[in-house]
């Protein structure tokens, strides 16, 4: 009895309940304490190991990794990582009370570690609610509403990213050419304002038709930015405050200032006409002078190249100091800000791709992860200008496969070109596709965002270029290097351009003009393709080959009809603001 009861006291004496320990006070005193407080045992664990000698390598897990951390709350999203701002980010929404803009101003809210004001505008009198709904997410995010024409100044006033999404929305049976009567207008008086307002926050257009809005809004920045430098006393860019012209009549001044336009506009032609004239007579007579010596046997005169090259580059800046085919105003204050969202083409691209026979189904059956394809989507945003190059998609799809499996490319290329039209005809005329363009509309938010805090970001979006991309198109939608300011460059060099595969061309790098031959008022012989800074490409014929090696014959061809198509939309675009503007003069 005795010994039993002293083994029992020396049990009892030497146990000591440990916090750790596997009874149940020990997990009781383990689950009450939070998870900061853990990770600060295991932190001083850790380094009291290291300092005896004996550390061990053990994976911990950190605060970034771990979405329930109490740093976070306990509904918080794992895609948010927390970061010091050096400054407040403000996005505007235009046209957030429709059927894309309330989607897009929630999806937004749920990226506070990027964005920290979000401005709702609208002219509808259910905005207010729209912005009391979405301020109820728990994120830091201000929210702030704006109803009325007069109230579209302050909210896109200090704005870095502006979406508009304001108009008139596709139904059955029309095409985007058709709603261009009635969004024109209204993407002109938004363009206005927001040059006026907020000249460098990046302009991102999902209204359509973008093929011909995005031209038009660029024609807008470029002459109202143009006048404000001429005149910085007026903030219209008007005549300066106080000049003796003023003193006229309202139809005086608008029949002088008309004169003066007409006679600018005349002097422009025919300086660029001369240039141009100039230009191509001395490409014609080099390329003769070419052929001679190669018939003769000599090899290829590389004298007369920097000559040449020379009086094109000085040939190319006279025609923009001119502005022949180019906006009056520094080109390179606004084209670089002001975008057309195409993402959703490149999100359908991805999706449609990865669910077709291209690709293999994973081992649990279901289709390859879209996420995980990437196919740049190029050319515009409507029917047969959407144009996937499929030769030129990560994973790589193999060139044979897409050759000899006509159907299913066919099948996948048609997909994408008319996938909003089936949408629309599934909606039976009650929406479009809504949900999936404020899901891309986010995307490209938030990537525009990330470049500007300084990560390198590529993303497809609709532009115009220092010099014609494709073709002699200078609108075309390619993969961009986004910037603090706006694109970088583009990220491609299997664009094929001028109008025949000899013509020379301006060769783009980092977004600079490099070489240039043969650009007219209203026509081009050649245009421009972006290079990487390693590739040199010396005229317009070995641009051409090298699109034709990189680029399958189907690709070409739906390039060169997609150019055709798009052409029209931007001049449609070009030409209504023009007028717009010589009328509101």
């Amino acid at each position: 009895m005795g010994k039993g009861k002293n083994d029992n006291d020396k049990k009892n004496t030497g146990r000591k309940r440990q916090p750790n320990s596997t009874t149940s006070l020990g997990k009781r005193r383990s689950r009450s304490r939070s998870p900061v407080e853990r990770q600060a045992t295991a932190a001083s664990k850790q380094s009291s190991q290291g300092k005896s000698g004996h550390q061990k390598h053990k994976k911990t897990t950190s605060t970034m990794s771990n979405p329930r951390s109490s740093e976070y709350g306990s509904q918080a999203s794992p895609l948010r990582v927390p970061t010091q701002p050096k400054e407040l980010v403000k996005v505007t929404i235009v046209g957030a009370a429709g059927g894309i803009g309330q989607p897009l101003a929630l999806l937004l809210m749920m990226h506070s570690e990027y964005i920290h004001h979000l401005a709702l505008y609208d002219l509808v009198d259910s905005t207010p609610g729209v912005g009391l709904d979405v301020s109820h997410v728990d994120r830091q995010v201000k929210v702030t509403t704006h109803v009325g024409l007069d109230s579209l100044a302050d909210a896109v006033k200090g704005a870095s990213v502006i979406l508009v999404l304001a108009g008139l929305a596709q139904k059955p049976g029309m095409s985007r050419d058709d709603l261009f009567g009635s969004n024109a207008k209204i993407m002109y008086n938004i363009a206005k304002c927001c040059a006026q307002t907020a000249p460098n926050a990046m302009l991102c257009i999902v209204t359509n038709p973008v093929n011909s809005l995005v031209p038009l809004a660029c024609e807008v920045y470029s002459r109202l930015l143009a006048n404000k430098a001429q005149n910085p006393g007026s903030p219209t860019g008007g005549a300066a405050a106080g000049a003796p012209d003023q003193q006229q009549p309202p139809k005086q001044q608008q029949q002088q200032q008309q004169q003066q336009d007409q006679q600018q506009t005349q002097a422009n032609d025919q300086q660029a006409a001369a240039a141009a004239t100039a230009t191509a007579s001395k490409t014609a007579v080099a390329g003769q002078q070419q052929q001679q010596e190669q018939a003769a046997g000599k090899p290829e005169s590389s004298a007369a190249k920097p000559a040449d090259d020379h009086q094109a580059n000085k040939s190319l800046k006279s025609l923009q100091s001119t502005g022949a085919r180019q906006p009056s105003g520094n080109f390179e204050d606004c084209f670089r800000r002001i975008f057309g969202v195409t993402t959703l083409d490149v999100v359908r691209a991805s999706t449609l791709t990865a669910k077709s026979a291209l690709f293999k189904n994973e081992p649990n059956g279901l289709f390859k992860d879209p996420s995980k394809v990437q196919v740049p989507v190029v050319g515009g945003h409507a029917g047969k200008t959407i144009m996937p190059l499929l030769s030129q998609a990560s994973p790589k799809i193999d060139k044979k496969q897409l050759m000899e499996d006509k159907v299913t490319t066919s099948i996948v290329i048609e997909g994408i070109q008319q996938a909003g039209i089936e949408v629309l005809n599934a909606k039976k005329g009650k929406g479009s596709a809504t949900l999936s363009m404020a899901y891309a509309a986010c995307r490209f938010t938030v990537s525009l965002l990330r470049a500007m805090a300084g990560e390198h970001i590529v993303e497809c979006a609709y532009v115009r270029h220092a010099a014609p991309l494709c073709h002699d198109l200078e609108y075309f939608a390619a993969p961009l290097v986004l910037g603090k300011d706006g694109y970088v460059k583009v990220v491609a060099n299997y664009f094929p351009h001028g109008n025949t595969p000899t013509t020379g061309g301006s060769v783009i790098s980092g977004g600079s003009s490099a070489s240039a031959t043969g650009t007219g008022a209203g026509q081009s012989g050649g245009g421009g393709t972006p290079v990487s800074s390693s590739t040199s490409v010396a005229s317009g014929q070995s641009l051409t080959a090298a699109s034709n090696k990189l680029l399958l014959p189907f690709e070409l061809h739906m390039l060169e009809e997609g150019s055709k198509e798009l052409r029209l939309s931007i001049v449609k675009g070009e030409d209504f603001a023009r007028e717009q503007l010589s009328a509101d003069k």
